[in-house]
């Protein structure tokens, strides 16, 4: 006999290695994805929060006494703690939907879940923060004239 190794297969006749290695292995697909199981729409609320907020910045520091600093409005300390609030509650949500989203998925479908969560959280955040800061900038742009 040679140097190959002979295997008996389930029938009992000899399977050559060589042959059994040269099949090819099929894996199947993993049949759940992070994303299937987040939901999208806090995310969303999240968002118009953050759109209310710069809106409301608009129209509360722009009005008859524009002329003045923002800085000096007696709005802008709220306003700022309204942004601040709003940035905490980025992670926040995101946290809470993971732990949703991980007690309703089975148990082979849970990773991934928190890294999708917190990605989706922070482009909210970062999306929301821009929106702010361009509010800012759209009444001071007002207040000088600009627009």
């Amino acid at each position: 006999m040679s140097n190959q190794t002979l295997v008996r297969s389930e029938e009992g006749g000899p399977i050559d290695e060589q042959q059994v290695a040269a099949e090819p292995v099929i894996r199947a697909e993993p049949s759940c994805r992070p994303k299937s199981h987040l939901v999208g729409w806090p995310f969303l609320l999240y968002l118009l929060v953050w759109v209310a907020l710069s809106s409301l910045t608009v129209m509360l520091l722009h009005g008859p006494a524009s002329a003045a600093v923002p800085l000096e409005n007696p709005t802008y300390p709220a306003l700022l703690v309204a942004a601040l609030v709003c940035v905490a509650l980025g992670p926040l949500l995101s946290f809470s939907v993971w732990l949703i989203a991980r007690s309703k998925a089975p148990a082979d479908c849970r990773s991934g879940l928190l890294t999708t969560a917190l990605v989706r959280g922070a482009a909210a955040t970062l999306a929301g923060i821009l929106m702010w800061w361009g509010a800012l900038l759209i009444v001071d742009a007002l207040r000088l004239g600009l627009i």
